[in-house]
């Protein structure tokens, strides 16, 4: 197995490169839904607004158990607003 690189670390993601095989990883951190949680926090985004729980694991469990609900893609379509930190996600997946 190859060696990732390091491209760029920042907003809370690694890209680790694979340049033999042309791909990227992404990897979040925290988790996800914390990672989401801080964006939101930074981008004053209100969780409560859209009846997303404060807490990464209750946000966990909120989109595991239904995660085609409204308020779930509400929270997730203001944080692609004003997020810059998901805006430089979306960035670099293209």
């Amino acid at each position: 197995m190859q060696k990732l690189k390091k491209r760029e670390e920042r907003c809370g993601f690694k890209v680790l490169v694979d340049d033999c095989q042309n791909n990227i990883v992404v990897v979040l951190s925290p988790r996800l839904e914390e990672w989401l949680l801080k964006c939101a926090r930074d981008a004053n985004v209100e969780p409560g607004k859209y009846e997303i729980p404060d807490d990464g694991n209750q946000f966990h469990k909120v989109c595991s158990l239904n995660p085609d609900r409204k308020n779930v893609h509400d929270f997730l379509e203001a944080l692609i607003k004003q997020s810059d930190c998901v805006k430089e996600l979306r960035r670099i997946l293209g």
